[in-house]
């Protein structure tokens, strides 16, 4: 945040005392400029590293005048959509100062700020466990004619993902392979279900693998597990499932 020029004089005497907020858009301020006192042309000349990893929306630039007493007065705004600069690229340039959306009869604007803006890509590492769900055997027959209509939910953490349904069998073969972010969880559920088009699915039973066990890099295991009823709960459930699981280290850029 370079400097600005032009501002709207919002104190007695003819100047402002500006200072400028960063926030994205719903959002609180992130940054904020120090107070440049008796000034209409300030000149800040102060850098800020934003994180934009999930930070939706727009990037607002407010700039204001500081009241010791009161509320601060508004003195204009710049809008930059963030997915639209280059990367790797620094971009100076003068930016005119606008009203906020809705307070177009309430703001009194002028003028114009500098900025200097560049957008990088920052490398991190990730743990991601690639779960193959092969098949199961054995599962409790939920529907009419003695089958049913399987599925997987498998969940670590918020990351969470589905299988196919396999119509009428109770030894369904999936034979899928997800990726589940395993940064955060304590255990990999994989719950099966009966599909029911009408209804709630019907639950045949779970199965849970610690994430504490799983070691960054080992070899991918291959593991029968049987499938168990849920805590609480009075589940009538029979069979196993197969599954495969391994953790491994990705490179991301955010």
């Amino acid at each position: 945040v370079m400097s600005a020029e032009g501002l709207v004089a919002a104190d007695r005497g003819g100047t402002s005392d500006p200072f400028a907020t960063l926030c994205f858009e719903g959002g609180p301020a992130l940054r904020k400029t120090k107070v440049v006192q008796k000034s209409l042309d300030p000149e800040w000349n102060e850098v800020f590293v934003l994180l934009l990893a999930d930070m939706p929306g727009d990037l607002f630039l407010d700039v204001f005048d500081y009241d010791l007493i009161g509320s601060n007065d508004f003195l204009g705004r710049v809008v930059l959509d963030v997915e639209t600069l280059p990367l790797d690229q620094t971009i100076e340039e003068w930016y005119d100062l606008e009203v906020r959306e809705g307070q177009e009869d309430h703001d009194e604007v002028s003028g114009r700020i500098r900025l200097s803006v560049c957008r990088r890509l920052k490398k991190t590492s990730k743990r991601v466990l690639k779960l193959g769900v092969r098949e199961a055997q054995g599962l409790v027959a939920a529907d009419k004619g003695g089958t049913s209509d399987p599925f997987i939910v498998a969940e670590l953490g918020d990351s969470k993902c589905k299988s196919k349904v396999i119509k009428g069998t109770l030894d369904p073969k999936w034979m899928e392979v997800f990726a589940l972010d395993a940064s955060e969880g304590s255990h990999i559920f994989v719950d099966v279900f009966d599909y029911d088009l009408l209804g709630a699915n019907d639950f045949l039973g779970r199965a849970s693998i610690p994430v504490e066990c799983l070691q960054d890099g080992a070899a991918s295991v291959e593991e029968w597990c049987i499938l168990e009823g849920r805590v609480g709960m009075e589940d009538v459930v029979s069979g196993r499932i197969l599954l495969t699981y391994e953790v491994c280290v990705r490179d991301v850029s955010v």
